[in-house]
């Protein structure tokens, strides 16, 4: 599904095209297998993941979805540890994964198909509006954790697989994905002239980039929650990535693309949905300003 939003000026076919290609591009990186044979990293160890980690990652979710008034309206930039303060200490984003049989350092971490390194930050959007940035890993001696936003999402739309300077782990209980289909979308009345082409496009004109206004899309399955990713492409070419958490209300999923990034051209979003069974869903759409 590509959603487009629009402003008047020089909307062209060759826009149209290279806005498509790019959201192909990303499709494919999903499904490109990670290699299995590849060779020993700095580390030379394996990462011990525990059979029921899948699990665990799921409670976290659970634990968010429970906390979730305490921190999504808090608009603000906040560490890790303010986080957890605002969840009572309960709660954290960074779930264990596993633990290594001698001390060890690591110099690059694969999560499905995306590879962090230790310098690496995430962006994470709790909520509609608390903002988190820190590492996507934590590593101390024996023990490793990661972002959950990050976790849940690169696990269910990439290989079930983490690498750890080249030595992968299988990740056990990770269930596949079903498909999913938008049947509703909405954008504030006023804030711009909602159009379609074809079911398939969906047109914006005269956008407002208020950071407030929020393209609201409706599924055919019921939802939990939404784990978000998007890349926001600005015209200078630059990217940024901002992961994303939020509860589901009605079963929508509520969009603010100028809260991510204010200046963005162009938004590849893919979300993954947890339904009221417990099952997971994807979608991948594009979002354009041009």
């Amino acid at each position: 599904m590509l959603i487009f939003l629009y402003t008047p000026q020089g909307a062209t076919m060759k826009k149209l095209i290279s806005v498509f290609l790019l959201a192909v591009l990303i499709s494919l990186a999903f499904i490109v297998s990670c290699d299995a044979s590849a060779t020993k990293g700095p580390s030379n160890q394996v990462l011990l993941i525990s059979s029921d980690f899948w699990d665990t990652l799921e409670d976290y979710f659970g634990r968010l979805v429970d906390f979730y008034p305490q921190y999504s309206p808090v608009d603000k930039k906040l560490t890790e540890d303010e986080f957890r303060a605002l969840c009572d200490y309960k709660v954290s984003l960074y779930p264990e994964i596993g633990t290594f049989e001698d001390k060890t350092t690591v110099s690059e971490i694969t999560f499905g198909n995306t590879s962090f390194s230790p310098e690496d930050k995430v962006t994470m959007r709790m909520g509609e509006k608390a903002i988190v940035e820190g590492e996507a890993f934590k590593q101390d001696g024996y023990y490793f954790n990661g972002s959950a936003p990050v976790l849940l999402l690169e696990l269910l739309c990439g290989e079930t697989v983490i690498e750890v300077d080249g030595m992968p782990t299988f990740v056990e209980g990770v269930p596949e994905t079903k498909d999913v289909t938008i049947t509703g979308y909405s954008w504030p009345e006023g804030k711009g002239v909602l159009s379609t082409l074809d079911n398939e496009v969906y047109i914006i004109r005269n956008v407002d980039r208020s950071p407030d206004n929020c393209l609201q899309i409706k599924f055919n399955t019921d939802a939990s929650y939404f784990v978000t990713k998007a890349l926001c492409f600005n015209e200078d070419q630059t990217m940024n990535t901002i992961y994303g958490f939020a509860k589901s209300e009605d079963n929508k999923l509520k969009i603010y693309p100028f809260r991510d990034d204010p200046d963005c051209d162009t938004v590849i979003y893919t979300v993954c949905i947890r339904d009221n069974n417990g099952d997971y869903h994807k979608e991948v759409f594009v979002i354009s300003f041009t």
